[in-house]
C-alpha cells in the first residue's frame, strides 16, 4: 500500500514544541545520565581545599571520570541540537533565495538614489555658496563702513586734541604776556620811586639852602620856609600817592595773577577733559572695529555651519509613504599599508582585547621579551 503524499508544510511548520514540553522530552531521552551526574556532584562536594600527595592519585582519577561524563553530556547536547540546526539551515536557504533579488534591487536603488541626491546636494551647495558669497560681500561692505567710521572718529579725536593743544599754547602765550606786563608795571613803579626819592633829596637841599639864606634874608626866610614846607608836603603827598599806586598795582597784579592762574587751571582741566574724551572716542572706535571683526568671524563660522546644514537638508528626499533618503558626508578609509601605518597615532583607539590577542600571537611565535608587558613561564594542569 502506497502512502498518500504529504501536504506541503506552510511557513512556521518547523517551530519547536513548547519549551516545557521540549525540556521534559529531552530529559526523558537522556535520563540514564542523571544518576551519574548527581553522583559526581556529590563527590565534588567532598573536594578538599588543599589536595595532599596521598590524595593526588584518587582525585586525578576522579577528574578523568568527570571529564568523560562531561563529554557524554556534550555528545547528548549535539545529538539534540542536530535536527534544529538542519531546520535552521533549511529556513535560511529558503528565505535567502527569496530575499537575494530584493537585496540586489535595494542596493541598485540606493546607488541611484545616492546619485540623484548627490546632484541635488551639488545644486543646493552651489546656491548656498552663492548666498554665502553675497553675504560675505555685504559683510565686507559693512566692515569697510565700520572701518571708515572708526577712522573718522579717530581723525575727529586727533583734531580735538590738536585744537586743545593750540588752545593750551595760546593760554601759555597769554600767561607770558601778562607776566611781561606785570614786570613792566613793577619796573615803572621802581622808576617812579627813584624819581620821587631824587625830588625829596632836591627838596631837602632847597630847604637847607633856604635856611642858610634865612640868616641873610630874614624877610625872605618865612616865605621860602613856607614854600619849602609846602613843597615838602606836596612831595610827601606825591610819595604817599605813588606808594599807594604801587600797592594798588601790586594788588592788581596779584589779583590778575590769581585770575590768570585760575583761568589757566580751568583751561588745563578743560584740555585734559578734551584729551580724555578724544582718547575715549578713539577707544570706542577701536572697540567698535574689534566688535565688527568679531561679528565677521562669527558670521563666517555660522555661514559654514548653515551651509552644511542646508546642503544636508537639501539633499534629503521623502517618498510618498514617508520614506526618507538622505545623503550624509562621513570620513572613511581604504588602502591600509600595514608596513607604514602610524600605530602611535592609533594607540588610544586600539581596544585592550586586541593588545592581548597580539601579545598571545607573538608569544606563540617564540617572542619572550616585549617592552611594556611581563612575559613569564606558568604551569597549567591538563587531565588525560
Amino acid at each position: 500500500m502506497t502512502a498518500a503524499p504529504a501536504t506541503p508544510a506552510g511557513f512556521g511548520h518547523n517551530q519547536p514544541p513548547k519549551e516545557e514540553q521540549l525540556r521534559d522530552e529531552i530529559l526523558a531521552r537522556h535520563a540514564h545520565l542523571e544518576p551519574r551526574t548527581k553522583h559526581l556532584e556529590e563527590q565534588l562536594g567532598n573536594l578538599p581545599e588543599v589536595i595532599t600527595e596521598d590524595e593526588l592519585g584518587p582525585w586525578t582519577d576522579f577528574a578523568k571520570s568527570l571529564r568523560s561524563h562531561l563529554k557524554s553530556l556534550d555528545g547528548a547536547r549535539e545529538i539534540e541540537k542536530e535536527p534544529f540546526m538542519r531546520a535552521s539551515q533549511l529556513v535560511d536557504g529558503i528565505f535567502k533565495t527569496t530575499m537575494e533579488p530584493l537585496k540586489k534591487g535595494l542596493d541598485t536603488l540606493k546607488e541611484r538614489l545616492g546619485i540623484a541626491a548627490d546632484k541635488k546636494a551639488a545644486r543646493v551647495k552651489a546656491e548656498a555658496a552663492e548666498k554665502a558669497r553675497l553675504a560675505r560681500l555685504e559683510e565686507e561692505r559693512k566692515q569697510r563702513e565700520a572701518e571708515a567710521e572708526a577712522q573718522r572718529l579717530r581723525e575727529e579725536a586727533a583734531e580735538r586734541a590738536r585744537v586743545a593743544a593750540e588752545a593750551q599754547r595760546k593760554r601759555d602765550e597769554e600767561r607770558l604776556r601778562l607776566q611781561r606786563e606785570e614786570e613792566e608795571r613793577q619796573r615803572k613803579a621802581r622808576e617812579d620811586e627813584e624819581r620821587l626819592e631824587k625830588e625829596r633829596a632836591a627838596a631837602a637841599e632847597r630847604t637847607r639852602l633856604a635856611q642858610e639864606a634865612a640868616a641873610e634874608a630874614g624877610r625872605k626866610r618865612d616865605k621860602e620856609l613856607r614854600e619849602a614846607k609846602a613843597a615838602e608836603e606836596r612831595l610827601a603827598l606825591e610819595a604817599k600817592q605813588a606808594k599807594q599806586r604801587e600797592e594798588d598795582a601790586a594788588a592788581e597784579a596779584k589779583r590778575q595773577a590769581l585770575i590768570t592762574e585760575r583761568e589757566n587751571k580751568r583751561k588745563a582741566e578743560e584740555a585734559e577733559r578734551e584729551k580724555k574724551e578724544a582718547e575715549r572716542d578713539a577707544a570706542r572706535a577701536d572697540k567698535a572695529l574689534e566688535k565688527q571683526e568679531t561679528r565677521v568671524a562669527a558670521a563666517e563660522a555660522k555661514e559654514i555651519k548653515a551651509e552644511n546644514m542646508e546642503t544636508s537638508k537639501a539633499s534629503a528626499s521623502r517618498g510618498e509613504y514617508g520614506a526618507l533618503s538622505l545623503n550624509k558626508e562621513i570620513w572613511v578609509h581604504a588602502n591600509v599599508d600595514v608596513a607604514t601605518l602610524d600605530l602611535e597615532a592609533l594607540r588610544h583607539h586600539i581596544p585592550v582585547d586586541a593588545y592581548d590577542q597580539a601579545i598571545r600571537s607573538a608569544i606563540k611565535t617564540g617572542v619572550r621579551e616585549i617592552r611594556g608587558v611581563h612575559i613569564y613561564l606558568d604551569t597549567q594542569t591538563n587531565i588525560r
